[in-house]
């Protein structure tokens, strides 16, 4: 196989990052805009709203494990292309709504593409693309959700102010289409092979020699064997507990970062803090990956979550304060990171190479499950205390707990399995 000087897979990192920039923040940060004026106009409450984000994790619960299963060498970008154009008109579909039902209905529909028309096919083709510096591109494609936050979020609150929220919809979800439909079709490839390449780092073959590898025609979804005994451990149900607190903070910080800025200061504001905690992720995501590759798992888990039960604390005491918030936002964008980067570099840690694809649809839907509840959970400790303080001390209990329970699922499975295996 040939090698060309510029390695075609970093095509595939750049297209990913820019899929990555539009698909996620869409779901996740960008939908904090959209909570004050939507439950305005609709006369809802903000935890009835905020039921869209728990649709959404419903649907991704059952669809991230079948998305897993379909995604083969011939089928990934078309799976890909399909959902992403599902998932858009849903999206776009919210600009007609007159009722809550419309809502639930479009974001349960969100949630069943959601994951197929970005993270999981720009992970499994980083992965197919990638032996060495695989840390290296995933973190780089994971910065794009941060990039698509610091970039959309101001645009977002500024088409919301100028034009109102039906209008912004139809925009962003106008814009998702024309930017990541040609980049799956013209830029991104399943894997090195489909044009004639290897995987960067991948040891050159022996001429005539057979492969060491056996091969199948999925994308990382090897043979495995019976798992049961292997799912009993300790380590798995650390991990998965802790998958389901990290959504569950993760999510509900997300969400409710907008509302609880504009509550105490503007919505122009807010959409700067969103902004700077979504800029300053974009680093986080770099700075948590190249600490994963050269110190380990658990140094970059504790980095990220100690900045992030700091943030909760910030934000709790003194939220009334711009400048203590800017400080709190960047150490919010870093610390959450951990849910997204180090959520999948924790499984790789836990679970090893051959049962890295299968255990991470696992733990997504796991997560997913965290991101279900988190937000509803903190939009009903609000309503009830009146204020965002019980939530955020909360919060930064619960990113406590998960950060401790993976790191002890890590040290519990590094002394039983050799997680290269």
């Amino acid at each position: 196989m040939r090698i060309p000087k510029f390695y075609y897979g970093w095509w595939i990192v750049f297209g990913g990052t820019l899929i990555m920039a539009f698909a996620t923040p869409m779901v996740n940060a960008l939908n904090t805009l959209y909570v004050v004026p939507i439950s305005q106009d609709l006369s809802l409450s903000r935890s009835n709203y905020l039921l869209t984000s728990t649709f959404t994790a419903i649907a991704c619960i059952f669809a991230t494990p079948i998305i897993g299963r379909l995604m083969r060498r011939d089928n990934l970008l078309g799976i890909q292309s399909i959902s992403t154009l599902i998932m858009a008109i849903s999206y776009a579909s919210f600009s007609m709504a007159t009722s809550a039902w419309h809502l639930y209905l479009a974001s349960f529909i969100i949630g069943l593409t959601y994951m197929a028309a970005g993270m999981i096919p720009i992970s499994v083709m980083i992965a197919n693309w990638f032996v060495e510096k695989q840390g290296l591109a995933m973190s780089i494609v994971f910065s794009g959700i941060s990039i698509g936050g610091v970039i959309l979020s101001p645009l977002t609150s500024s088409l919301i102010l100028q034009h109102g929220w039906r209008v912004t919809r139809l925009y962003v979800s106008g814009f998702f289409i024309l930017i990541t439909i040609p980049t799956i079709l013209f830029m991104l490839k399943a894997s090195p092979e489909k044009i004639g390449l290897q995987a960067y780092g991948q040891p050159q073959a022996v001429k005539g020699s057979a492969s060491r590898e056996p091969t199948d025609t999925s994308l990382h979804i090897p043979n495995q064997g019976n798992d049961s005994p292997f799912l009993k451990k300790p380590y798995f149900f650390l991990l998965m507990i802790g998958m389901i607190l990290s959504g569950a903070v993760c999510g509900g910080g997300m969400q409710h970062m907008g509302p609880f800025v504009t509550d105490l200061h503007d919505p122009m504001f807010a959409s700067l803090i969103i902004s700077l905690y979504s800029f300053s992720a974009i680093f986080g995501k770099l700075i948590l990956g190249w600490l994963y590759d050269k110190y380990g798992n658990n140094q970059s888990l504790l980095f990220g979550g100690v900045l992030f039960v700091v943030s909760f604390i910030l934000m709790a005491f003194f939220g009334n304060n711009k400048i203590i918030m800017l400080v709190a936002s960047v150490f919010f964008g870093i610390g959450n990171s951990i849910g997204s980067i180090n959520a999948n570099f924790v499984t790789f840690s836990v679970f090893g190479k051959k049962r890295y694809a299968k255990m991470l649809s696992f733990s997504k839907s796991m997560q997913q499950i965290g991101i279900a509840t988190g937000p509803l959970i903190i939009a009903s400790m609000h309503e009830y205390y009146s204020s965002y303080r019980i939530p955020w001390i909360v919060s930064s209990i619960l990113a406590l707990a998960f950060v401790i329970s993976w790191t002890k699922s890590y040290s519990l499975s590094s002394a039983q399995t050799n997680p290269n295996q």
